[in-house]
């Protein structure tokens, strides 16, 4: 029989072989399940070839790219490299970066055990939430606040008594110290006393005009004030010494009450991420 389109004969077939059928016999296992794996990505040889390349770089500074279509076996291919190459290696340390008090702006690199990493941030988040939740405690205790305000005491007699000191030279000479706001703060400065009162230099300038003050009078007080105004800013400075003296001491007696609390909450930390 001739196919009157294109001349080839027609070949009769049986129905058996219009499929091909697999012989079981020709297999040498029973099931399945007694086959190893194949550990190879098949039909990607140079693609495998190039990412073990990649993978294998020691050195910084080199990346890999993959491209291809959805569901070419992009993620199971790099997957199933990873693994096997992560079973020839020892893992990398985690690198932790942690505050420095010292200083502030160089964070301190640790590097822990591979895994030890997340353990740690997770105790240094148990850590902080127990301090959180102690350290006002300690802060608040009687004995604490008592230590405190002994040393405000202690340094607010200091400041009075160089004030006073000053006050007293001040009013010898017919000055009185007052205050002068400026802005939010408020500043010690001199006033020059006529009849009883402290007035100000354009007070007496007025009464110098008005004829009720004599002119040399208010220039002497006036060479009087830059000598004091000058004296004053040696106690203002002083004054404020020790403010930052007193700041220090308030910090140092903070430390010392919560010491014993921080030790002992970050003891086990220390012990658990010892580094070698």
């Amino acid at each position: 029989m001739t196919d009157s389109t294109n001349g080839v004969p027609d070949v009769e077939l049986p129905v058996e072989k219009l499929a091909w059928h697999c012989d079981p016999a020709s297999f040498d296992f029973d099931t399945t399940a007694q086959i190893p794996p194949v550990e190879d990505i098949i039909g990607q040889e140079r693609a495998v070839r190039a990412i073990t390349l990649g993978l294998e770089m020691k050195s910084p500074g080199f990346n890999i790219f993959l491209s291809g279509f959805v569901g070419t076996g992009r993620a199971t291919t790099i997957q199933h490299l990873l693994k096997r190459l992560d079973s020839r290696t020892k893992p990398p340390d985690d690198l932790v970066y942690v505050h420095d008090f010292v200083d502030p702006d160089s964070p301190r690199a640790l590097f822990l055990p591979a895994g030890d990493g997340r353990a740690f941030a997770q105790r240094m988040a148990t850590i902080g939430t127990k301090l959180r939740r102690e350290l006002p405690k300690t802060i608040d205790a009687d004995s604490h606040r008592g230590r405190r305000n002994a040393i405000l005491d202690r340094f607010r007699a200091r400041q009075r008594d160089l004030l006073k000191a000053f006050e007293k030279k001040a009013g010898a000479e017919g000055f009185a110290l007052i205050q002068v706001q400026a802005g939010e703060m408020t500043n010690p400065d001199l006033a020059p006393i006529v009849d009883g009162q402290a007035k100000s230099f354009a007070d007496l300038e007025e009464r110098v005009a008005a004829g009720t003050m004599n002119a040399a009078d208010v220039a002497r007080l006036t060479e009087k004030s830059k000598k004091l105004s000058a004296e004053l800013e040696k106690v203002v400075r002083g004054v404020g010494r020790l403010e930052a003296d007193l700041s220090a001491a308030l910090a140092e007696e903070n430390a010392r009450a919560v010491r014993p609390l921080v030790s002992s909450i970050v003891a086990e930390a220390r012990e658990r991420f010892a580094e070698d």
